[in-house]
């Protein structure tokens, strides 16, 4: 898909329903500073593990990786129709999307003990639509955060 296609997704998702609010509220677990609270709260609850933490970091660390290969601006700095709707200033390069890429798997660790907790099953996917209506990313960067999210989690879990 073009980046001019997954453009007219984004406007069209933005000017046709307001959920500016609702959807930085989804996002926001996932903005690092909470994040790395939740994690803490987890491992000290004993929710996760030392390894947990060591596959979200180097999870985290392929990321940053990709997003300096690829170099793929934001959807707000390639078209003037969108808006970064966040209230960062984001700085970084769009794909792929590391909160949708950490969401999906946290979410897949957290299912190992919990499969049948539908929040943990919906919560990633809501995040990578909010990170698409947000304007920081196209579908494709949130679609690959997911997959890699995935299978980077079938290689290092099973």
């Amino acid at each position: 898909m073009s980046d001019m296609k997954e453009e007219n997704i984004i406007i069209n998702f933005q000017n046709k329903i307001d959920l500016q609010k609702v959807m930085k509220m989804i996002s926001l677990p996932v903005n690092w500073e909470w994040f790395l609270a939740i994690i803490i709260i987890l491992y000290s609850k004993g929710i996760i593990q030392r390894k947990d933490i060591i596959i979200l970091l180097a999870g985290e660390f392929l990321v940053i990786i990709l997003k300096l290969l690829f170099s793929r601006k934001r959807p707000f700095d390639s078209n003037n129709e969108i808006n970064n709707l966040t209230d960062r200033n984001v700085q970084d390069n769009s794909f792929p999307s590391g909160h949708t890429f950490m969401a999906f798997l946290l979410s897949a660790l957290l299912l190992d003990k919990y499969p049948k907790n539908n929040i943990i099953k919906i919560f990633p996917v809501l995040v990578a639509i909010s990170r698409v209506y947000l304007g920081v990313h196209y579908p494709s960067d949130v679609l690959f955060g997911a997959l890699f999210a995935k299978i980077f989690y079938n290689t290092l879990v099973l």
